[in-house]
């Protein structure tokens, strides 16, 4: 049902999405999944000696906001209105390869696919924004404005040791990144909110999603992106809530696992845990290498 308390034919939205695009850096051990807009891509060397991504991807890589008054007779300071999120982890694979066949391949998944958590603040939960001056803002004839945003990004590493058996623990058999593909799909709502509950009451949202696809060769040993089949899309604004399921009962957690913190972990799990089931070490190439990935 749609909040009662928003007049509707008062609802406005203005976003600006043309300015993100899916791209792949990368520094001499790290390979980052970005948006473009947002990312001080000349900063990126910085992840080298330490830096976080979160001090180089500053900037939001679309943003907006939807702005509408109450009905009449509303008590606004009943209310507190924003915008929240789901995101919808579609799946991350990656592989990497030896310099020759017999230096091995593997393979690198996170073990999320299909899941779907809630995108919020670590500390403004369910909401996107990371505080209350952030996420809505009043003005003095009434109008509301719910401002929203977002760049999601990924740094993971750009050589990993192979560590089959057959070759008996050897720290020399360093494995480049070879393929990657990240799919992710988020609904933003924009939601109501009585400050005396927890119930969120959504008053129009939309989908977006974004696909990084990448393939590498490698030139004098420098990454080469050979093939970019990455997208990024933002469907039309519709009033009410979701029609999805998984959607509905993600939306309103006030705890629980976010969706940032989890795919970091999962992160950690795959790349730093030698016996982790998100990965696959060969002993020789995958049938997916060219001849001259590395030349």
């Amino acid at each position: 049902m749609v909040a009662s308390s928003v007049d509707l034919s008062s609802l406005k939205h203005s976003f600006v999405t043309n300015l993100a695009k899916p791209a792949l850096d990368f520094t001499p051990n790290f390979a980052v999944l970005h948006l473009t807009q947002g990312c001080k891509r000349p900063e990126l060397a910085g992840l080298e000696a330490g830096r976080k991504i979160e001090d180089i991807i500053t900037g939001a890589a679309w943003s907006g906001a939807s702005g509408f008054k109450l009905k009449a007779g509303t008590k606004a300071d009943d209310f507190e209105y924003g915008y929240s999120q789901t995101a919808l982890f579609g799946t991350f694979f990656a592989t990497y390869a030896g310099e020759k066949p017999a230096l091995g391949s593997i393979s690198v998944e996170l073990g999320l696919d299909a899941t779907t958590l809630p995108d919020g603040s670590t500390t403004h939960r369910p909401w996107s924004a990371p505080d209350a001056l952030a996420r809505e803002k009043r003005a003095a004839d009434g109008t509301i404005t719910c401002p929203q945003q977002d760049h999601p990004n990924l740094v993971f590493p750009l050589t990993m040791i192979n560590k089959n058996p057959d070759f008996k623990g050897s720290n020399a058999i360093k494995n480049h990144l070879h393929s990657v593909k990240y799919v992710l799909s988020f609904h933003a709502l924009l939601c109501e909110r009585k400050k005396t509950g927890h119930d969120l009451e959504p008053i129009a949202g939309f989908r977006w999603a974004t696909t990084w696809n990448f393939e590498l060769k490698y030139r004098r040993g420098k990454p080469l992106i050979v093939q970019n089949a990455s997208s990024l899309s933002f469907d039309t604004i519709v009033s009410g809530p979701s029609p999805n399921a998984d959607e509905v009962l993600a939306l309103p957690k006030i705890s629980g696992p976010l969706f940032n913190p989890e795919v970091n972990a999962r992160l950690k799990q795959a790349f730093r845990d030698d016996t982790s089931t998100l990965k696959r070490y060969d002993s020789t190439w995958f049938l997916s290498i060219p001849k001259d990935f590395f030349t």
